[in-house]
């Protein structure tokens, strides 16, 4: 990865936490973008696309990744030990107009679900999505168009989706979007088949500072608000949590009292959802009790419609209870009841509760063992909760990496789908916990995983380890690993 970097200033960071995108101009010589977009030509052909190994079959785009531009924008808004997830994908498009005058098609825009699983969306950036584009592509050519401030909403209404704003531009330019954003297809109206890479970065450590060229410590909202309607304490919220500063919520003067606000939870629109989400935890401790009694009376989602439903096979976006959300901003005085609830019956509330607790990374240090315990659960939708929640406490790292450790050597191999989606999980957590010494031999040891996606983590986690014997499987692993160019491997020889 490039040492150089370009770190984002203070409005435009705050205009990413308003609108959910930051769009990135080129800085990489037009002949990259050139080789690359021959290449792509090459590989993506009706019937067949890579998929995730389009990046070592165009080794080329990993300069694109490392210029000082997107490494600069990943690290200001995902932290400067920021992961690039193995789940990448070209998306091509080729003419696909009619006979109106719209420049994208709004009815396909949507919210993604992660790849190869489901995870909990977020309204603090923990996952972002990457488009590069490695052709000039004017509206005309079908860039992805984007909702602004969508990125905090559970599900899109037709006129959020009427109000999409293009990405593209000139050869090489990206857009660095928060992950829950909700984007749609742009319309191609040329015989020319248009590409868009995308990747998925990973934040690997809650911040304890900014970690872009911060120089103003107060919220103010930006001159540049795409977003349809205004959220000044959610903003707040998520403005000092990038700044490590994790101190609560300025008290509300809302005209609408606790319980009002609770009934808006889960029920009003977005707008007043996340209005409610958010002056509820203005409140702090003494609404505790109501939010987490709010959860437990709640269906389980399986038993209610989704608000982000998607076609078949996409995979749905987990979106956990709003009063989750509201428990998470209040921090540490929520921490003691959330723990009790972590052994609730109500297998609903303990996910929320492990979900909450993990929102707040190392403010719920006290979690941790509770946490571990959640390890042996008979559900693994809890037990995949609460290894995201680890991941994400660092000040409990050294309980957490020998349990987390353990349980992905016991599952290893386990072959049933959502083990071994939990294995994944695992292997992610001890990645951002990285470096790791308590994990090394585990990690050494599930590099012969039979998930490509669990080889990689444990690979990148042994790289940040950095110890002799970590390098050298690492060097290992990769040197197996390491294949031709050509994707057709045809080759001829006599005997």
């Amino acid at each position: 990865m490039s040492s150089e970097c370009q770190l984002l200033n203070d409005d435009q960071v705050r205009a990413f936490i308003v609108n959910g995108f930051h769009a990135i101009g080129p800085d990489v010589p037009a002949d990259v973008h050139d080789t690359i977009t021959a290449r792509l030509d090459e590989l993506i052909v009706p019937g067949e696309n890579p998929g995730d190994n389009i990046l070592p079959l165009v080794p080329q785009m990993q300069q694109v990744l490392d210029s000082p531009a997107i490494h600069g924008a990943a690290t200001s808004l995902f932290g400067k030990d920021y992961i690039v997830l193995p789940h990448r994908h070209c998306h091509e498009m080729g003419f696909n107009a009619d006979d109106t005058d719209r420049t994208y098609l709004h009815y396909f825009s949507h919210q993604d679900g992660h790849s190869p699983m489901t995870r909990a969306c977020h309204h603090v950036p923990r996952y972002g999505l990457l488009m590069y584009y490695p052709q000039e592509v004017p509206l005309d050519f079908g860039p992805t168009h984007v909702l602004p401030g969508t990125q905090y909403h559970k599900g899109l209404i037709k006129e959020e989706k009427l109000r999409g704003r293009p990405t593209g531009g000139p050869q090489g330019s990206a857009c660095l979007t928060h992950f829950d954003v909700g984007h749609g297809a742009g319309v191609n109206r040329t015989q020319r088949m248009r590409f868009m890479v995308k990747f998925v970065i990973a934040r690997a450590e809650d911040p304890v500072a900014a970690s872009w060229a911060n120089e103003n410590s107060d919220w103010v909202q930006p001159d540049e608000m795409e977003a349809s309607h205004e959220h000044p304490l959610m903003w707040n919220h998520v403005w000092n949590w990038m700044r490590g500063a994790q101190n609560g919520l300025p008290g509300d003067d809302g005209l609408l009292s606790t319980t009002q606000l609770i009934e808006r939870l889960d029920a009003g629109s977005n707008e007043e959802r996340n209005a409610a989400i958010y002056q509820l935890a203005a409140q702090g401790a003494p609404v505790v009790p109501d939010l987490i009694a709010h959860i437990a009376a709640r269906p389980f989602p399986e038993e209610r419609p989704s608000m982000m439903e998607r076609a078949e096979g996409w995979g749905n976006p987990n979106v956990m209870e709003d009063a989750a959300f509201a428990l998470a901003a209040i921090g540490k005085p929520a921490v003691p009841l959330l723990v009790d609830a972590l052994t609730s019956n109500n297998e609903w509330m303990s996910i929320n509760a492990a979900f909450a607790l993990g929102e707040m990374g190392s403010l719920a240090a006290e979690a941790v063992p509770a946490l571990c315990q959640c390890l042996e659960h008979a559900s693994f939708r809890v037990v995949r909760t609460a290894v995201d929640a680890l991941g994400m406490n660092h000040a409990g790292r050294d309980q957490a990496v020998p349990a987390l450790a353990d349980f992905l050597l016991a599952r290893k191999n386990d072959t049933e789908p959502d083990w071994r989606e939990a294995r994944i999980n695992a292997a992610t957590a001890l990645l951002k916990l990285s470096p790791v010494p308590a994990a090394e031999e585990a990690l050494i040891e599930v590099l012969g995983d039979s998930d490509y996606h669990v080889r990689y983590f444990a690979m990148l986690a042994l790289r940040r380890l950095g110890s002799a014997t970590a390098c050298a499987a690492a060097c290992d692993y990769l040197h197996a690993h390491c294949w031709a160019d050509d994707p057709t491997g045809v080759q001829t020889s006599e005997e």
